[in-house]
Parts: C-alpha cells; structure tokens; sequence
C-alpha cells in the first residue's frame, strides 16, 4: 500500500509537470499573444498606408527605433518626421511573425520583414530582420522600441 501511495503522488508529481508543456504545445495561443499579434499587424498596416494617425497611438512617446541606417531614433515624433522627411512608403510590406515571447506585461516579437519602396527608381526589394517590443500601458499594448536591420544580399562569412 506504502509503494502505491508513491508511485502515485510521483505520478501526480510528473504530470503537474509535463501538463503545461503539453498545452502550450496544443496549437492555441494565449489571449495575449492573440492581442499581440493583431496590434503588430495593425502598427504593419497603419506603416504601410502612411496612417499616422494610428502609429502615434501604438507607439508611445518615448518610442525608441534602432533602425537599418545604424542610427538609434529617440522617440515617437523623431520616428515621424524622419518618415514623412524621407518620404517613407510602400507599396507592399509583409512581416512574417516568428516568435512571440509574453512576460506580463512585456511581449517581444521577432520575424522577418519584405518592404518595397514606391519611390525607388527600380522597385527594391528590402529584406529585414525585425524585434518589436510591446508593453501593456494602462490596459492597452503600445510599442516602447523597435530593431530592425536588413539581410544583407550576399552571404556574410561566419567567423
């Protein structure tokens, strides 16, 4: 009887153990994830069809960008006036979403990105890789910082 009440509370033991594994790995997504998500495809959307009006309520006031030009971009109206100055718009971009990490009330998410300029000459295809982090501001997700830096066209040697 002694042996059964063992193997039985380690048996307990083991699935209080293995039970979230499992169901994290069922397919479904946690309702934050979920949300984080779509605010990502919404802050993609707005950048695609120039909606600042949009962007200015995803991206908090002290949003900061480490961007592709290897500049660091203080904050949220910085990120503005050097999008409209430039003349920032495309005609496609697609962001394929990879990882998504919650911590609270933080989220990072990483992928891919495919943008093409309207006002290039020949239409360029820009290939980035991308980090995003989200953090949850009186109930709502904003965006406090961004990183994105572009795949280079030729391979780089590894060292």
């Amino acid at each position: 009887m002694k042996r059964q009440t063992i193997q039985t509370v380690f048996s307990f033991i083991l699935l209080g153990f293995f039970v979230p594994f499992v169901c994290a790995e069922d397919g479904s997504l946690s309702s934050e994830e979920e949300t984080v998500r779509e605010m990502d495809n919404l802050e993609r959307t707005a950048i695609l069809e120039g909606d600042f009006a949009t962007l200015e309520q995803l991206w908090v006031e002290n949003f900061i960008v480490n961007n592709p030009r290897n500049l660091i971009t203080p904050n949220r109206n910085a990120v503005v006036q050097i999008v409209k100055a430039r003349g920032i718009n495309y005609s496609h971009f697609d962001r394929k979403v990879e990882e998504v990490r919650v911590f609270g009330d933080t989220t990072i998410v990483m992928g891919s990105e495919t943008a093409v300029p309207k006002n290039e000459a020949v239409a360029a295809h820009l290939h980035r890789r991308f980090t995003n982090i989200w953090q949850k501001i009186d109930g709502s997700w904003r965006m406090i910082a961004r990183h994105m830096n572009d795949i280079p066209k030729e391979p780089v040697n590894k060292y």
